[in-house]
């Protein structure tokens, strides 16, 4: 609760703003971005954008693809208050009722990518809002900038740059107006053609990253339920996102090239980040057999496959002692860092302070190695614990509508898929067992209690079952 209150403590508003020093109208010799055709992609609710991207539209790059990622290391140095205030909580947390941020609400204001204004008076009916070109400082955002050629075949990261400017305008588009307009057969839209070449130079990196995985992609539908002030519960799923929506695909895939990028800079440099330590990420999955593949008819197989094999995914500080080429399984992608959102995650700014040094962009003081060895596990074990509270969260809320929905009388017959069986017991109600069980629609592992006759057919009712989609009728919650 101490932690929450920070946005309302005007004690510590006035000593984190101290310990921040403002770069407005500092480092002039940076470059300013403010094209129209610099897009930002999020959910039409969100307000901390911390991401942009274009094609490079002209000069000796041009064709390439750039990516504008907020950042705030700038304004403040390691073990400020402010840095020791982030550090503490490592990254914002999302529950089904509430986001505690890494950020203050005062402080993220000045970090976001978000130029769109109240009374914004260049939106459309596309639902694209417009922002006029700007040089103005009070608009003006400190951001890394990463430009990569794509091999326009294969999708490979053929060349890459990195350098720092100020972005002081950009083009908003929620995620479904960008498919909606991708949808529209003979749109006239100016943004049309642009978007489609974007999202066509990120559907060439799925389908590479995807030759390159020794395993199927994680296809793990996501439930989001929100609750009004009545504790009234709704819930929306997002299924498969990163296949069905052309939004999703474009974001995901031109983000995780940053993060390649970045695990590029640090294998190139590897004699000095065993001093300039980059925090890794790594994520381990079982290789499926090809039987196993050749199984996979519907998402809901992958879904349950991959989520029995998909392990934490961890941070590991590079060092002489770490090799070099870690691939995180899940991705696809050889030494993958985290680094496309350093106002939600101290990892990314811890990477971002190490491009910075890597590349000469900066003469900060940097951590000791011990130091970020230390933070590394922090991370590893406070990211544990909040995904295993997440959870908890997400669980508890599925519960609580699904409960609602069996009170209102709606649908009460759901495919669900046994992961585990816990144990079994004997009853004057029959035979029952406790199962960890997979709801295949919502990605959602509850504990039920299963009537044992009524489990797939298998050698035997309870081992034969795992892993086999079947539907259960729930009768009380």
């Amino acid at each position: 609760p101490d932690e929450i209150k920070e946005n309302e403590n005007e004690d510590f508003k006035q000593r984190t703003w101290k310990s921040l020093f403002w770069i407005k109208d500092k480092f002039s010799a940076r470059p300013i971005y403010n094209d129209e055709k610099i897009i930002a992609v999020d959910a039409d609710s969100t307000f901390a954008v911390d991401d942009a991207f274009e094609i490079i539209p002209s000069g000796p790059r041009k064709g390439w693809v750039r990516i504008f990622i907020s950042d705030p290391t700038d304004s403040f140095p390691i073990r400020s208050e402010m840095d020791l205030f982030v550090k503490n909580r490592l990254s914002s947390i999302y529950l089904s009722d509430r986001t505690i941020p890494l950020f203050s609400n005062h402080s993220i204001s000045h970090f976001n990518l978000n130029f769109k204004t109240q009374n914004n008076n260049n939106s459309n009916d596309s639902g694209i809002i417009m922002e006029p070109r700007s040089s103005s400082s009070s608009k003006k955002r400190a951001v890394m900038v990463f430009e990569a050629l794509i091999n326009e075949t294969t999708g490979e990261l053929q060349d890459f740059d990195v350098h720092q400017g100020f972005l002081t305008s950009c083009t908003h588009i929620s995620y479904d107006h960008f498919n909606s307009l991708l949808s529209v057969p003979n749109s006239q839209h100016p943004l049309k053609d642009y978007l489609v070449q974007l999202h066509s130079i990120a559907h060439n990196r799925f389908l590479y990253r995807l030759n390159t995985l020794s395993c199927a992609e994680l296809f793990l539908p996501k439930t989001i339920i929100k609750a009004d002030d009545n504790w009234n519960l709704t819930l929306t799923r997002d299924i498969n996102s990163s296949l069905v929506s052309p939004s999703q695909t474009t974001v995901k895939e031109l983000m995780l090239i940053v993060g390649e990028i970045v695990g590029k800079i640090s294998a190139q440099h590897h004699s000095l980040t065993s001093q300039i330590l980059i925090p890794i990420s790594t994520q381990q999955m079982n290789i499926l057999t090809p039987e196993q593949i050749s199984t996979l008819s519907n998402v809901s197989d992958t879904t349950v496959l991959n989520y029995m094999r998909l392990n934490y995914g961890l941070y590991s500080a590079s060092s002489y002692s770490l090799d070099i080429n870690v691939k995180h399984q899940a991705l696809g992608i050889t030494n993958y860092v985290h680094s496309t959102s350093p106002i939600r995650r101290y990892a990314d700014m811890i990477a971002h302070r190490a491009v910075k040094k890597i590349r000469g962009l900066s003469t900060e003081d940097y951590w000791e190695e011990e130091e970020l060895k230390d933070i590394t596990e922090q991370m590893n074990q406070r990211g544990k614990a909040l995904k295993k509270m997440v959870r908890s969260s997400e669980r508890m809320f599925f519960l609580m509508w699904l409960g609602q929905s069996l009170r209102e009388g709606k649908e009460n017959r759901w495919r669900v898929t046994v992961l585990e069986i816990l144990k079994e017991r004997a009853g004057k109600w029959g035979e029952k067992v406790v199962a960890k069980v997979l709801w295949n629609e919502f990605g959602v592992v509850i504990r039920m209690i299963l009537d044992r006759e009524g489990l797939p057919a298998g050698e035997n009712r309870t081992g034969g079952c795992m892993g086999v989609p079947f539907e259960v009728r729930v009768i009380e919650v």
